[in-house]
């Protein structure tokens, strides 16, 4: 009896060594079975030879499992069973949340798709002139939108903030506060980026998704010009510290400054990526986009040169000056002709597909 009593308690010691290992490791349901395996050994130990040593020893209480006694052993295995249950409950609530959540998810993309396919039911059979949706901000509206790929609008206010909106709904995704008015119209990068200007001197880069700053650039006056984007990725823009900038679209480092003899407005880039840009000392300067070197300049009638120029398919620059529409050869700078209107020329004009020129005047 002994010796198998023995046999017995050597198959249980290495199981129990098993256990422990299962159990240190966070292996619950590992570390309950293998602790019932001792159990079912030590219990036949007891009840079929209650003669031997061991099954003495085991019923007095004394550890004889790595420090433990049989009774420890069972109040451990409840304990673990314990815990599993608990652990049991917790992952089914886990999963009722997570399904909930789900379900949650589903509901509010299928009233997303019902609100898309009713908004584009309405678009369908609205009139002409049917306005879709409005959004007020807090004072003027002076700035231009811009339209991004995914059809966000992007704008500014004169209550100092640069909004973004979606452009089904006209619900706001974001808003942007600055310290002055965005009179500016933004211009947006190649990844989504969104520049803009304001009134407190500075040009912003915003992320267009989130509406985070990305970096800002301080001039020494109000930047009211719209930033225009070069092939690289430079962001040109005016300041009225008469003063043009190229920056890094990137860091929005300073490249080059050019200043000139008034106010500078919004720049134009042609397809060498020639930068073109008026100013209120009357001229149209030419500037080459890399250096900031001034390639040629032309002086209009005295008057300060409209807000940008437009460029056609050849290379020809359009801008408005007084009461006059001029047409200027890109590359030299001489004037090709200019045609006089009953009132100034403030906007910039428009190039249609056969080359026409639209531009308007106070008259």
């Amino acid at each position: 009896p002994g010796e198998a009593a023995n046999k017995l308690f050597v198959e249980s010691t290495l199981q129990m060594a098993e256990a422990v290992s299962k159990d240190d490791k966070g292996n619950i349901d590992g570390a309950v079975a293998d602790y019932g395996k001792v159990l079912v050994k030590v219990r036949k130990i007891v009840s079929d030879y209650p003669e031997s040593d061991i099954a003495v020893k085991l019923v007095s209480g004394e550890a004889l499992f790595t420090g433990k006694s049989l009774k420890e052993i069972e109040e451990r295995v409840k304990e673990l069973k314990s815990k599993a249950e608990e652990q049991r409950r917790a992952e089914e609530q886990r999963r009722v949340e997570e399904q909930r959540r789900v379900e949650e998810q589903r509901r509010v993309e299928e009233q997303r798709r019902g609100e898309e396919m009713r908004r584009a039911e309405e678009r369908r059979n609205a009139k002409p002139g049917t306005v879709f949706w409005n959004f007020e901000t807090f004072f003027r509206v002076n700035s231009s939108p811009v339209i991004g790929d995914d059809g966000t609008v992007y704008v500014g206010s004169d209550d100092n903030k640069f909004y973004a909106l979606d452009g089904k709904s006209g619900t706001k995704k974001w808003e942007f506060k600055t310290g002055g008015f965005v009179f500016s119209s933004p211009a947006i990068g190649s990844d989504g980026t969104v520049y803009v200007g304001s009134m407190d001197h500075k040009l912003y880069a915003i992320n267009g998704k989130s509406g985070v700053k990305l970096w800002e650039f301080e001039t020494g006056s109000y930047v009211t010009s719209d930033p225009a984007i070069g092939s690289d990725g430079t962001v040109y823009f005016g300041s009225q510290d008469n003063k043009l900038y190229a920056l890094s679209g990137k860091s929005g480092v300073k490249l080059w400054e050019f200043e000139m003899g008034s106010h500078v407005l919004s720049p134009a880039i042609g397809s060498d990526d020639t930068v073109y840009v008026g100013s209120g000392d009357s001229k149209l300067y030419a500037l080459n986009g890399k250096s900031g070197v001034k390639l040629w300049e032309f002086e209009s009638g005295g008057f300060a040169v409209g807000l940008s120029p437009a460029i056609g398919s050849d290379g020809t620059v359009y801008i408005g000056s007084g009461d006059k529409l001029y047409a200027i050869n890109g590359k030299s700078g001489v004037k090709l002709w200019e045609f006089e209107t009953g009132g100034l020329v403030l906007s910039t004009p428009a190039i249609g597909s056969d080359g026409t020129v639209y531009a308007v005047s106070v008259d």
